[in-house]
């Protein structure tokens, strides 16, 4: 079986666990960010829940890595500093990188570009199709 991580704001989690569905009905394992509900995502929450570390391991172990990177805080697909960090790991072990939407347009762009990252132009049931 085929592990997939998905990455992203906390904000899209209703569009992973939708990715999630269809990714396990494809025969994936599938690893979603940790959510604690009613928390809000500190840096004293990501410190206590060791968030950063947990989701290094279980992205290392993986065939690939999802991105849900949708608008949020009005920036067209979005990707915060943590899902930048986790597409950086992938990219360390070599593990492919593919993001639902086109690369933002942010201040970290070309680091963005650098990692070469698949697009799936929001259909992620293309995903499928690599692995």
């Amino acid at each position: 079986m085929k592990k997939i991580v998905i990455s992203g704001s906390i904000k899209f989690m209703d569009h992973m666990h939708e990715m999630k569905q269809y990714l396990m009905s494809q025969d994936f394992h599938v690893i979603l960010p940790t959510r604690i509900p009613g928390e809000v995502e500190t840096s004293e929450f990501k410190k206590a829940h060791n968030v950063i570390k947990e989701y290094y391991e279980e992205i290392k172990t993986s065939n690939a890595l999802l991105v849900a990177n949708h608008t949020k805080n009005d920036i067209l697909n979005y990707i915060g500093g943590n899902t930048l960090l986790e597409m950086g790991f992938a990219f360390i072990h070599d593990i492919p990188i593919f993001l639902l939407n086109p690369i933002p347009e942010m201040q970290y762009t070309p680091e963005i570009e650098a990692l070469s990252p698949i697009i799936l132009d929001g259909d992620y049931q293309r995903i499928v199709n690599y692995l």
